[in-house]
């Protein structure tokens, strides 16, 4: 009985004594920030994901605006973009972008990934990749169909690895123009803008695709044709019997194989009726509606923690008020503007009467 009260005397002073007591209220302070860090670090990585999963929705709407000979094309480049940006972010993206930039020009750290696990910046790393791989894609719609794979992997590089990263570097690594008062949320500018501008230099370049704003043979008229004699019943004959501007289209060579009977007529209205395909395609409708409608949704889906994500943290309360209200007008917005799209268009432009009363994809375009 006597040792097992000393025992008591001892813990009770033992839990008593202040500098125990302080030691313990140092630890849960400690296991506390942890747990604060480890939230605000879990919302980034989910967000992160998200994000990422964006590729998925931007290669379902270019692959289902396109025509479909061109469908593969235009998910290869989306693909490209992801592996292409993981290499280039990693090695020197990153480093340029937040590399201790400290008001200057570009960071000079985080090259190759050294410095990441000293200074906790993986997921940082992450999240910013995955907005680094949507400032790419969004000029993968913008040259769609009329840019080669090799050009493009050129340019996803080039976009990648110096243009958006030098652009972060000036406004959320802490650069020259962020010390100048500069701020963005969620990208609307370092993000969208950058990809949109550069999206809109890269289509001039290129320029419009064939026969979208001008028929490939706009010039012909066959109205007068004598397919008898195979020339037309009017001046302007060449040397050769044909006129010129039927020679230009190309039929002068069909019509050659006709007579000398290396096609047969069912060959011949083959041809007319591929050739007119060709011709119906210079509208240029998107080949596949469901593609366009859920690459949409994944698109609207993945906005909400675009924008969401961008508070950066869940904990504090500036934190999570940023996240709800950010995802509040990421509903709102895109439901206002993709109605307005729908119902106005037909004031602004002019096309078929069908393009008009159904028109899914300035619905769609609205959205997002």
């Amino acid at each position: 009985m006597a040792s097992n009260s000393t025992l008591n005397s001892s813990t009770n002073s033992s839990s008593e004594d202040p500098f125990v007591r302080k030691s313990e209220l140092a630890n849960l302070e400690d296991a506390i920030q942890y747990a604060y860090e480890g939230a605000d670090l879990n919302w980034i990585l989910m967000s992160g994901v998200v994000v990422f999963f964006m590729q998925t929705g931007f290669a379902f709407v270019e692959s289902g605006s396109v025509r479909e000979k061109n469908y593969m094309n235009v998910l290869l480049k989306n693909l490209i973009d992801a592996c292409c940006g993981a290499m280039v972010w990693f090695f020197w993206g990153f480093g340029l972008a937040y590399g201790n930039v400290n008001g200057g020009f570009m960071g000079t750290k985080y090259f190759a990934g050294l410095g990441l696990e000293e200074e906790g910046q993986y997921g940082n790393w992450f999240f910013q990749y995955a907005f680094a791989c949507s400032a790419a894609t969004i000029v993968s719609g913008s040259v769609a169909e009329r840019i080669s794979i090799n050009a493009y992997v050129i340019f996803s590089i080039w976009m990648t690895g110096v243009i958006y990263p030098i652009v972060v570097a000036w406004t959320w690594g802490q650069g020259w123009l962020y010390e100048a008062g500069f701020t963005d949320f969620a990208g609307s500018g370092i993000v969208h803008l950058t990809g949109g501008v550069s999206g809109l230099v890269a289509a001039i370049i290129v320029g419009p695709r064939l026969g979208k704003f001008r028929s490939i043979r706009e010039n012909v008229d066959a109205t007068n044709f004598d397919f008898r004699f195979g020339r037309f019943q009017e001046s302007g004959l060449d040397a050769s019997g044909y006129h010129k501007r039927f020679k230009e289209s190309g039929y002068d060579i069909v019509i050659d194989k006709y007579f000398k009977r290396d096609w047969d007529i069912a060959r011949v209205h083959n041809f007319s009726r591929q050739y007119r395909l060709k011709l119906t395609d210079r509208k240029f409708m998107p080949h596949n509606n469901l593609s366009l409608l859920l690459g949409t949704l994944i698109n609207w889906f993945t906005w909400l923690m675009f924008n969401g994500g961008s508070s950066l943290g869940i904990i504090s309360e500036k934190s999570h008020d940023q996240a709800q209200i950010s995802m509040v007008n990421t509903i709102m917005a895109p439901a206002a503007a993709g109605l307005t799209t729908f119902y106005f268009k037909k004031y602004i432009v002019r096309g078929d009467l069908m393009d008009l009363r159904m028109d899914f994809g300035g619905l769609c375009n609205g959205v997002q």
